[in-house]
């Protein structure tokens, strides 16, 4: 397993204690082909729901959502039924418009809500046909997205100088 998908793991598990205590509504954005987060969280939270772009391509999702044009209207199914906690594991740099993704989800994430992000940062150019690669997001453009969010640390793997991924935890006022 490569060093950065370990210390992701290692990220995400740092929150287990969390999901144990509280059982949170948990929503994957992003979730990915294999889903590893349904097996890791799945069973300590109160409720886990998955979305992705296209169900063909990732067969394990609950939802198909066109995560790289994320809209109000896209997310209006989850609106009554607000989540504890976001994940939006490596697909900030899939979203093509990361400020409306931020607020988008704001507006689906109880107050005092967690939103937990994870991006590669020097990493080669991913796209598909479906799904392209639009950004690379440092710590000062963080800062600025997620400027309505109280409590934001960020975190990275590698120097200063030269993040090879970004760590993001934000909750929600």
């Amino acid at each position: 397993m490569k060093k950065y998908n370990r210390r992701r793991r290692e990220f995400i598990e740092s929150y287990l204690p969390l999901f144990i205590d509280e059982h949170p509504n948990i929503l994957s954005i992003g979730c990915g082909k294999y889903d590893f987060l349904r097996e890791i969280i799945g069973l300590s939270c109160g409720s886990y729901t998955s979305i992705n772009v296209d169900k063909k391509l990732f067969p394990r999702i609950d939802y198909e959502v066109d995560i790289c044009n994320i809209s109000t209207e896209v997310f209006s199914i989850f609106k009554k039924d607000p989540f504890d906690v976001i994940l939006a594991f490596d697909v900030m740099e899939h979203v093509s418009n990361p400020f409306r993704m931020i607020v988008t989800t704001a507006e689906i994430l109880k107050p005092n809500g967690l939103l937990l992000i994870t991006t590669p940062f020097d990493s080669p150019i991913h796209e598909t046909e479906v799904v392209k690669d639009y950004w690379r997001i440092t710590e000062t453009g963080y800062r600025q997205l997620l400027r309505g969010f109280n409590h934001v640390k960020i975190w990275f793997d590698g120097p200063p100088e030269k993040p090879k991924r970004y760590y993001v935890e934000a909750r929600k006022k």
